[in-house]
């Protein structure tokens, strides 16, 4: 579906909304519409949005707030899970400056989380990078459980679009499945870029709030373009975004 509130000034569309939830249904005919809406988004753009998609925004709440709660938290406790303890597996917290872009420290702090496998998994027993048990901070409970469900939903989701995918691709809706993906590498990573002195700008936060609205994030992001409207009132960006009609 290419909506008309996402069409440009220039009359060209803008990404589709793609309701994915016909692929879980019963209906041939509701999974062969989104598949091929699916095939047609891929050829034509690349990208599209996903609605019905079986994630409810409880679970994308609950897990930010819990994330925020983490990062607002002192560096003594947030580096109980220093990505050191978490070996091969890759897990843990990592502070503002460790990883490089460029050889240049990056001027963000995060969490890394993956399938949470235990000692006796095959593959933590042949020592196989990036996998094994995810590291959890004691100071926030919570996070656990908001992060290895949403690692489940999403996963989840990865499948039901490769169905979609091998469907597009005039394929049986089990074969992406059944050669390359039953098994998938699941890694997840929550960023925090902390603020920094004198750098609050209009342009800046504008860019944060298309960002939000890519995740889909609405209320974050006119929050964020409403900033950057009190900084800058002629800021095209913010104006565009603040008028643009909601997503379903």
């Amino acid at each position: 579906m290419w909506p008309e509130s996402d069409r440009s000034a220039g009359g060209n569309p803008g990404l589709p909304i793609i309701d994915v939830g016909g692929l879980r249904a019963g209906d041939d005919r509701a999974r062969a519409r989104a598949a091929a809406e699916i095939g047609a988004a891929c050829r034509d753009l690349g990208f599209f949005y996903a609605v019905g998609h079986g994630v409810p925004e409880v679970s994308v709440d609950r897990l930010v707030g819990l994330a925020r709660e983490f990062f607002a938290g002192d560096l003594e406790s947030k580096l109980e899970i220093d990505m050191a303890r978490g070996g091969r597996a890759w897990r843990g917290y990592f502070p503002v400056g460790r990883e490089l872009t460029s050889a240049i420290p990056d001027r963000k702090e995060g969490l890394y989380f993956g399938a949470e496998l235990g000692p006796s998994h095959p593959k933590v027993r042949a020592g196989a990078p990036l996998h094994g048990p995810n590291l959890f901070p004691a100071a926030v409970p919570g996070l656990r459980h908001a992060v290895l469900d949403y690692i489940a939903r999403m996963t989840d989701l990865g499948h039901v679009l490769a169905r979609g995918l091998s469907l597009s691709l005039g394929l049986d809706g089990d074969h992406l499945a059944r050669n390359y993906t039953s098994d998938p590498f699941v890694l997840f990573r929550i960023f925090n870029y902390p603020a920094l002195p004198g750098a609050e700008t209009a342009e800046a936060h504008a860019v944060l709030a298309q960002a939000y609205l890519d995740s889909r994030d609405q209320a974050a992001a006119r929050a964020e373009a409403e900033r950057a409207l009190a900084l800058d009132p002629s800021s095209a960006e913010a104006k565009r975004i603040l008028e643009r009609p909601p997503l379903p």
